[in-house]
C-alpha cells in the first residue's frame, strides 16, 4: 500500500438505501398501500375499524424489516428467480 494512495469507500456505494430498515421502494410502496386502505375503512365505517390497517401495516412492516435483516437483496433474489425455471433438461 503506497502511503497517501488510499481512500475510504462511501457505504453508499456497497450498502442499501433503507428507511426505517426496508429498501426504500417497499417502505414507500407499503405506507401508501396502508393509508389508502386506511382512509377506505375510515371512510367506510367511520368507526374503531381504521385501526385494523394501522395494526396490520405495523405487522408487516416488522415481516419486511425481518426479511431485509434475513437478506438484503431478497426482492431482487425474487424477481431473479421468478424469470428462471426450476429445472433444465440436459440436451
Amino acid at each position: 500500500m503506497i502511503e497517501g494512495y488510499e481512500a475510504p469507500i462511501h457505504q453508499s456505494l456497497w450498502q442499501r438505501i433503507l428507511t426505517c430498515g426496508v429498501p426504500r421502494l417497499w417502505f414507500i410502496a407499503w405506507v401508501a398501500t396502508c393509508v389508502f386502505l386506511t382512509f377506505t375503512v375510515y371512510s367506510l365505517f367511520q368507526n374503531w375499524f381504521a385501526f385494523i390497517p394501522l395494526v396490520v401495516c405495523a405487522i408487516g412492516h416488522v415481516g419486511l424489516k425481518a426479511l431485509t435483516w434475513w437478506d438484503a437483496d431478497f426482492d431482487s433474489v425474487l424477481a431473479h428467480s421468478l424469470r428462471y425455471r426450476s429445472y433444465y433438461e440436459a440436451g
